[in-house]
């Protein structure tokens, strides 16, 4: 009777042993994943840059003076601050809260009639590596740069993008906001695709 009680007793204690040992090794696992997508975060901030003007320059002994070459432009830059890449499913662009899927009619509502220097990149399905920025609109012409940086409050931008984990993430700001004005882990893009920018 007091050799089964012992043999209980050991029984009892191996598996308890066994089910601890599993709990730290699915613990450590764990712990693992969790360092392994903290190794690859991506983080995309949104950006507006423009200039209007031109340069001045300054020689000896002669007065300040405009460079002969102008110096305008506006442009829309995503940056991946984070350490690891960034999948860009897609790009969403706001004019008054009303979204604008092309770019022609992102000017139209704009009231801007031509536009010759357009330059835009495709958004969808891009990756942009750590410490990269993507241009993914500017314009150079004087009196489109003017006409946007008078009208750029009504202007909203947003990306979604996803880690290689697939987590998934979006941005979004407002063009005259000091920084991004929302920032969030999601399931799933917030946004439809039918709304998504277009490079046309």
């Amino acid at each position: 009777m007091q050799a089964s009680t012992s043999e209980k007793i050991v029984t009892y204690s191996a598996l308890c042993i066994s089910v601890c040992a599993l709990v730290v090794s699915v613990f450590e696992v764990y712990n693992q994943r969790l360092q392994s997508k903290a190794d690859v975060w991506p983080r995309i901030q949104l950006a507006l840059t423009t200039n209007y003007g031109y340069t001045l320059s300054e020689l000896p002994g002669q007065p300040l003076r405009y460079d002969t070459l102008p110096n305008f432009s506006y442009a829309f830059l995503a940056t991946n601050e984070g350490v690891g890449p960034a999948l860009i499913e897609d790009a969403f662009l706001w004019i008054d809260e009303h979204p604008v899927a092309r770019w022609p009619d992102f000017f139209e509502r704009l009231g801007i009639d031509t536009v010759n220097s357009l330059s835009r990149s495709r958004t969808r399905d891009r990756a942009l590596a750590p410490g990269k920025e993507l241009t993914f609109f500017s314009v150079t012409e004087p009196n489109v740069v003017q006409a946007l940086r008078d009208q750029q409050h009504r202007i909203s931008i947003a990306m979604c993008y996803a880690s290689v984990y697939g987590e998934h993430w979006y941005t979004r700001r407002d063009l005259l906001a000091a920084s991004d004005i929302e920032y969030a882990e999601c399931d799933r893009c917030p946004w439809p695709d039918s709304l998504a920018l277009r490079a046309d």
